[in-house]
């Protein structure tokens, strides 16, 4: 992926063009470790709806319009107003937050599975829940 920049100079002439070059696969390593590491599905979609760049764990794929949930808010994403959303397909609930980037020309969209992000609070609440009753137990029952 390439993406080129216009040098302009305080009176606002092009002095030059710069640009950079980025190998697809390391795009795709750094959007799976936002998964990884905060369980957010970090994915870009052209104006036409089509998901063009995304992890490989990404289990979305194709055009937006086809994917239940956010067929429904299509129309609202691309026009632009609103960035926060949430949705529902068969299974489970998402936030959803977008952002268009002009230099891309592509819509960013960082997404939560609501059961996923709260799972993992509730397994340590539970386990810390659990500890905090055997030590009570524990200390209640010297004597």
């Amino acid at each position: 992926m390439f993406i080129n920049y216009k040098v302009m100079d305080y009176k606002k002439e092009m002095i030059g063009i710069t640009g950079v070059g980025v190998k697809i696969l390391n795009i795709e390593d750094m959007l799976g470790s936002f998964k990884n590491k905060y369980k957010y599905d970090v994915y870009f979609v052209g104006q036409n709806g089509e998901i063009t760049l995304f992890s490989k764990e990404l289990n979305k794929r194709g055009n937006i319009a086809k994917i239940e949930g956010l067929k429904e808010i299509k129309g609202a994403i691309f026009k632009g107003g609103q960035t926060q959303f949430e949705y529902k397909d068969k299974d489970n609930e998402y936030l959803l937050n977008t952002k268009y980037i002009e230099k891309l020309k592509l819509y960013l969209f960082v997404e939560i599975n609501k059961k996923e992000y709260i799972g993992e609070p509730k397994k340590t609440f539970y386990a810390n829940l659990a500890i905090s009753l055997l030590v009570t137990i524990l200390v209640s029952s010297i004597r």
